[in-house]
């Protein structure tokens, strides 16, 4: 990574830090920078006005979870495959916990920001694509119970069922089994979606 880019990914990461422990309408490139440990005019260089500042962070947000998912040893059997991968869009860990954070409260500012709501749309057309990929790959099996004709539906649906897990669990006291719960729900729901 360049010298750039792992500053930009330090300010990206600020902002998020920043959204999700102070709210979205208090973001500032001020507040960012100092929550950077950086001047202010370094964050305004890198990252430019408060809605490129947003944008980035959402950005930011979705890499960080795509290169976790990238990273996984991933089970053979389709379900345990895309539960594994899915449970890292949830609030699982600190970081996971940061970005589905972020995740729902960009989709929410997005309805009323019309610049956001491009870039977040765009972001959710990948994710949805990534999901029909998978889905492609696992129908292709023979083994998936949903008509090829359904597929895009069923990403459409498992966005649904994600965003409402995310939801449900955002706001759960942290607590022993947890973790255990969330990955059971999410398997118990993916069969039903895909059975």
């Amino acid at each position: 990574m360049s010298d750039t880019s792992a500053q930009e990914a330090a300010i990206s990461d600020a902002a998020i830090r920043v959204i999700v422990t102070q709210g979205f309408d208090v973001v500032s490139v001020r507040k960012v920078a100092q929550e950077a440990g950086l001047a202010h005019g370094t964050v305004q260089y890198y990252m430019g006005t408060k809605n490129q500042l947003l944008e980035k962070a959402l950005l930011r947000s979705t890499a960080r979870q795509h290169e976790r998912v990238q990273n996984l040893q991933l089970p053979a059997d389709p379900l345990e495959r895309l539960t594994t991968a899915l449970l890292e869009l949830l609030p699982i860990g600190e970081v996971q916990r940061e970005d589905s954070t972020l995740w729902i409260t960009m989709g929410a500012a997005a309805s009323t920001r019309s610049g956001l709501a491009k870039l977040y749309q765009q972001e959710l057309a990948t994710f949805q694509d990534r999901l029909m990929q998978a889905l492609i790959v696992w129908h292709s099996t023979g083994n998936l119970g949903v008509a090829t004709e359904d597929l895009p539906r069923t990403a459409r649906l498992l966005t649904a069922f994600i965003n409402g897990l995310t939801l449900d669990y955002l706001n759960m006291p942290s607590r022993s089994g947890l973790v255990d719960d969330i990955k059971a729900d999410l398997r118990s729901g993916l069969k039903k979606i895909l059975s």
